[in-house]
């Protein structure tokens, strides 16, 4: 079972993941000619960006959580 200090580290670990992956298809994408696999990578990008949006969002959830059951 996580505690608080695990989800959290496991949230910061998951955001730097989407983070790199944000950077990865969006410098893909500057790397490809064809308009439509563009828009697929740049697509893939703002998902990523949407989702390390929802991960931080999460663990400030849970870090408000902590402090104010401290």
């Amino acid at each position: 079972m996580f505690t608080k200090n695990d989800l959290i580290s496991y949230l910061s670990d998951l955001e730097t993941l989407e983070q790199n992956m944000y950077t990865i298809y969006l410098s893909t994408s500057e790397q490809v000619d064809d308009p439509k696999i563009k828009k697929i990578f740049l697509d893939l990008a703002n998902i990523e960006q949407h989702h390390k949006e929802l991960v931080d969002q999460l663990r400030t959830i849970i870090i408000k959580e902590s402090i104010t059951e401290d």
